[in-house]
This record gives C-alpha cells, structure tokens and sequence, in this order.
C-alpha cells in the first residue's frame, strides 16, 4: 500500500529489554479514501470535482510528485486527463495549496 497523507496511520513499536525501539510499523487504518475527503463531488466551476476516481487520482500523484508544476508541465497534465484547458489544472493545484497550507493536508 502506497503512502497516502491523508489516511490515518496506526504506528507499532517493537522495543528491547531496555526500552530502545528495535522497529518501527505503520499501517494505514482507513485505506484510499483522498478524493471524497478532499474535494466535493460535481461542484459547479469546478471541472476536476466532475471526473472520475481515475482523474483525480491522476491529478494527486502528480500534485504529490511536484506541487508546484511548470507552465508546460500543467499543459501536459490537461492533455493526460482531457482537460478543456490548463486554467482547470491551475484551479486544481491552487486549491491543493490552499489546503496544505491551511493544514487540511
């Protein structure tokens, strides 16, 4: 199972004798759930609120890989999901921002 920062993670510790941590789990207690959590389905203006699963999770990866993507690298992202334009992408992103930055991320 990937890494996924807004799932909650459930970490066990493995100690010695002494009280030193030998290893460290962690386990995701609720699997994928980002999208619905993120984001309100079919929000008017909102293009990427109107897509499938498979587009946003498209459009996580690539906000999780660079967040902060060139002008060219946002016109390739619409190609890949069939945007009608970059500005739905840019939406996309701006708000991805403003969530982190409110610390909803």
């Amino acid at each position: 199972m990937g890494y996924d920062p807004l799932s909650p993670m459930l970490y066990t510790y493995n100690k010695d004798q002494d009280g030193n941590i030998e290893s460290v789990q962690s386990m995701t207690l609720l699997g994928n759930g980002r999208t619905s959590s993120l984001f309100k389905k079919n929000v008017p203006g909102m293009w990427f609120t109107q897509q499938s699963e498979e587009v946003m999770e498209t459009l996580l990866k690539m906000y999780e890989d660079e967040p902060y993507p060139t002008e060219e690298n946002m016109a390739e992202i619409a190609t890949r999901v069939n945007a009608p334009s970059v500005t739905q992408i840019k939406t996309f992103f701006n708000n991805m921002h403003q969530k982190e930055q409110t610390g909803y991320l």
